[in-house]
């Protein structure tokens, strides 16, 4: 399989794959753990797995937690739309830098082809701490540029926080195109 990383491609052996797909199940999975279901052994393992670290495959090992147990009740997508005097003034890697330290973010996207200049999904405990961030984004932004549109969500409307399927598409170089979607059953009415 390849795929496209700092304009060289990439080939991934069968080995690489079941790695990665161990992984993206269990990040915590060891080296032995993996050998014993691959039948390598866990040094074979190890250079494997620097390897993908190497090239960025492998960013980094992180837990899941669940957000609504961890006392946040709401969620936010926020879209902006910057001035050209924000772009004049701010250097491009200073804004990436600002938007990464956003401790509220849970991701940030900066669209290419766009009237809106940020996408960001955040997160908070409750209604009324989204409103003070809001009210306080509103005054920093107010030379700058406007939120334009934000869509405020309960923990029950966030369905899917996990790119394991795509992941795996790619692994099998699928298409990922709405013929790989999975078919929504509905019951069946007499």
């Amino acid at each position: 399989m390849k795929t496209k990383k700092n304009s060289k491609e990439l080939e991934f052996s069968k080995n690489e794959k079941e790695i990665i797909r161990m992984l993206l199940v269990n990040g915590r999975i060891t080296d032995l753990e993996i050998s014993g279901k691959l039948k390598i052994s866990s040094q074979a393992v190890g250079k494997i797995r620097k390897k993908l670290e190497d090239n960025g495959i492998i960013e980094s090992y992180s837990c899941n937690l669940n957000y609504e147990k961890m006392g946040i009740g709401m969620f936010c997508v926020s879209l902006v739309k910057l001035k050209h005097k924000f772009f004049e003034e701010i250097p491009d890697h200073k804004i990436k830098d600002f938007l990464k330290k956003v401790p509220a973010a849970i991701f940030t996207c900066l669209p290419t082809t766009s009237e809106i200049s940020i996408i960001s999904l955040y997160a908070f405990r409750n209604a009324e701490e989204m409103e003070k961030y809001v009210q306080t984004t509103k005054t920093q932004l107010h030379e700058y540029g406007e939120v334009t549109r934000m869509y405020p969500f309960s923990p029950y409307g966030f369905v899917k926080n996990n790119p394991v399927r795509l992941f795996n598409l790619i692994l099998d170089d699928r298409p990922i195109s709405s013929n790989t979607q999975s078919k929504i059953k509905t019951k069946n009415k007499e």
